[in-house]
C-alpha cells in the first residue's frame, strides 16, 4: 500500500503539473517496499495537519509559494527529503538540514488552471489584434504569442516549439527554465510582448534562430519518467533517512 498523500488545498497547481510523475513515483515505490514514506504536496490546509502528524517520514514537495510560517516549520522542517521543482525553488530552504532532489520541472502557477488560462488568452489576444490593426498590420501567423506562468506558460511554449515557430511570451513571474535557455523574446510587459511580437514576425533570420533554440530547449525538459524517477529517488531517501519525531501545530 501507498505511503500517505496530502494535496495542499491552497497551491494545487503543483499536483496538476506532476500529478503524472507523482502517481507513478507512489507506484513504483510501494512495489519497491518504500510504501511506508508519505508525500506533501504543495501547502497544505490546517484539515491535514492530523494526517502530516502521523507520517512517521514523509517528503514535502514545495509549494508555488516561498514556505513561511506554520508550513515552513511544520512540514519542510519535518520532512525527511525536500522535493523541489525548480534549483530555484531551494532557496527557501537553505541553512536547513534537509536533504533535496531537484525535479526539473518549471514552476507552476499559483491560480487554478482555468483562470489562468483564460487570463493569458485574453492578452494574447489583445496583443494579436493590437498587431493586426495597426498601420502597418504585421503577419503573425508563422510566430506564436503565449503569456501565463510556470508550467502552463512553458507548455504553450514547447506547444509552439513542437510545430517550428519561436515564441513572444509575456509573463509576470519568474521565467521557467524551459525559456530561459532561449527559444524565446520574454516580456513582462504587453507593451514589450507587442514590440517583441512585432519584431519576430518581420525577421525571418531571428525568428528561425529562435525556433531552433526552442527546440534544444524542448529536448532538454524531462519527461515524466524522469520526473517520476527524481521523486521516487527523493521517496528512497527518505525511507533510509532519519526518523524525525515532532509535534504537528493545529
Amino acid at each position: 500500500m501507498s505511503g500517505p498523500l496530502v494535496v495542499g488545498a491552497t497551491d494545487p497547481m503543483v499536483m496538476w503539473c506532476a500529478e503524472g510523475a507523482i502517481m507513478s513515483a507512489r507506484s513504483t515505490a510501494d512495489r519497491g517496499g518504500l510504501g511506508d514514506v508519505g508525500l506533501v504536496v504543495g501547502s497544505p490546509g490546517p484539515q491535514d495537519w492530523g494526517t502530516i502528524g502521523e507520517m512517521e517520514r514523509f517528503v514535502a514537495v514545495l509549494g508555488a509559494e516561498t514556505p513561511g510560517g506554520a508550513y515552513f516549520h511544520d512540514v519542510v522542517h519535518r520532512a525527511e527529503v525536500v522535493c523541489a521543482l525548480e534549483s530555484a525553488d531551494l532557496g527557501s530552504v537553505v541553512g536547513l538540514d534537509v536533504p533535496s532532489v531537484v525535479t526539473g520541472l518549471p514552476r507552476p502557477p499559483s491560480k487554478p488552471a482555468p483562470e489562468a488560462e483564460a487570463e493569458a488568452d485574453r492578452y494574447c489576444a489583445m496583443i494579436r489584434d493590437g498587431l493586426a490593426s495597426a498601420e502597418d498590420p504585421a503577419d503573425t501567423s508563422t510566430i506564436a504569442i503565449v503569456a501565463g506562468r510556470g508550467a502552463m506558460l512553458a507548455a504553450r511554449a514547447v506547444a509552439a516549439w513542437q510545430s517550428g515557430r519561436a515564441v513572444a511570451a509575456l509573463t509576470d513571474a519568474p521565467v521557467p527554465e524551459a525559456l530561459s535557455g532561449g527559444g524565446a523574446l520574454v516580456a513582462q510587459q504587453v507593451l514589450v510582448a507587442y514590440e517583441a511580437a512585432d519584431l519576430l514576425s518581420r525577421a525571418a533570420p531571428l525568428r528561425r534562430s529562435l525556433a531552433r533554440q526552442g527546440q534544444r530547449s524542448m529536448e532538454r525538459m524531462p519527461t515524466v519518467d524522469e520526473v517520476a524517477t527524481r521523486i521516487l529517488e527523493a521517496i528512497a531517501l527518505a525511507s533510509a533517512g532519519r526518523n524525525r519525531t515532532a509535534v504537528v501545530s493545529a
